[in-house]
């Protein structure tokens, strides 16, 4: 029972960050892969503001969805005929669907101020993401820190990326095109993954992202901690070489799934596009580890491990798939809405060294042997 109010008032801790009001509607989707504690908490969440209606002017209603093969699925036309008319949606999932049509569609737009919604995803359906580790961070500080490092990055050209385990690897942010992960979703268009915690977050720009990443602690797409490293050598934005064990092969696998998928649609002018990097993006969330045999380690799942900071040993992210949350527009032909988006998080003594554009400064190092400068 102790869980059920603590998984409860995590999860209305979550909804908080909508800073919901009068003529909100909020829509909450969930899945049966989801745990039943927390799928029972969330009912319990909806459940208090529907009670509230009367005196609140403010809507919620819970939606169940088919359960998920692949991380960045679209909903089901049932379920999107819910969302119509929602301006806040909650996805709390049991794998990542923050990239899927229904966000770019109801939430994201290519004419900025035609945004209609506003989306809070927890894209893992354990009980532990919302009861420790980085639930429980102090927002407010993190928040300052996502400030600080935003700031550094705002004219970065490139991003040079190195590590221990043989990383080596250039990368450009496409800085235009960020998001803010600060877990205040207080308008439309603004989104957000719980437990947030993620600074200079952006899209990629292909020309010139090139080199070798080690993946080498957690994977997304429900893979989790690596028992093998995953070796990925990339040309200009994309993926043409990926080496490693069993879950190398389960994750190609999943991509080559979505290839097809939508492959013969025509909205997507890249080649193999879940090969595609989408994203580079640093931790910010100092509670997002776990403690195992006396030492600090990253959470199991990459929804949380992404958002690891540390003083001693922070935390790093790229992403192949999908693009269009960072609000790449359509008409680009690096715009890339393939149903599948994979987070690497790096970790171990990693450096960064950043270089600004022409006329924004000199070189500086973000990252030292694991040690952040923000």
């Amino acid at each position: 029972m102790s869980d059920l109010i603590d998984l409860t008032t995590s999860i209305q801790k979550v909804i908080a960050g909508f800073c919901l009001k009068k003529g909100d509607h909020m829509v909450a989707i969930s899945d049966p892969g989801v745990e039943s504690p927390v799928r029972a908490a969330l009912n319990i969440a909806i459940g208090e503001i529907q009670l509230q209606t009367s005196s609140s002017g403010i809507k919620a209603g819970f939606v169940r969805s088919a359960q998920p093969t692949g991380s960045a699925q679209p909903f089901e036309p049932e379920v999107e005929e819910k969302m119509e008319q929602a301006t806040a949606l909650l996805y709390l999932t049991s794998l990542s669907r923050s990239h899927c049509a229904q966000t770019h569609k109801f939430v994201l737009s290519d004419r900025p101020g035609r945004e209609r919604a506003r989306l809070i995803s927890i894209t893992n359906g354990r009980a532990d993401t919302l009861l420790v580790g980085a639930a429980n961070e102090n927002f407010d500080e993190m928040r300052k820190r996502i400030k600080r490092i935003n700031k550094l990055c705002e004219n970065v050209k490139f991003f040079h990326i190195t590590s221990p385990e043989g990383t080596n690897f250039w990368v450009r942010p496409w800085t235009r095109y960020a998001v803010v992960d600060d877990g205040l979703i207080n308008e439309p268009g603004k989104l957000g993954n719980f437990p947030f915690g993620e600074g200079a977050s952006t899209a990629v720009k292909f020309l010139g992202t090139t080199g070798v990443i080690v993946s080498n602690r957690v994977v997304g797409n429900g893979l989790g901690r690596l028992k093998d490293p995953i070796r990925m050598a990339v040309l200009n934005g994309k993926i043409v070489a990926m080496e490693g064990g069993e879950q190398a092969r389960t994750l190609k696998a999943a991509m080559k799934e979505a290839d097809a998928k939508i492959a013969d649609t025509g909205i997507c002018k890249l080649p193999n596009p879940s090969y595609w990097l989408a994203e580079v993006s640093f931790g910010a969330n100092a509670e997002a580890w776990r403690e195992e045999g006396g030492r600090k380690v990253l959470p199991p799942t990459s929804l949380e491990a992404e958002k690891a900071y540390s003083e001693k040993d922070a935390s790093l992210h790229v992403a192949h798939g999908a693009n269009y949350v960072f609000g790449v527009p359509k008409h680009l032909k690096s715009y890339n809405p393939v149903g599948h988006h994979t987070d690497h998080v790096l970790q171990g003594g990693i450096t960064v060294d950043a270089y600004p554009l022409p006329g924004f400064g000199k070189m500086f190092r973000l990252i030292d042997q694991g040690v952040p400068i923000y």
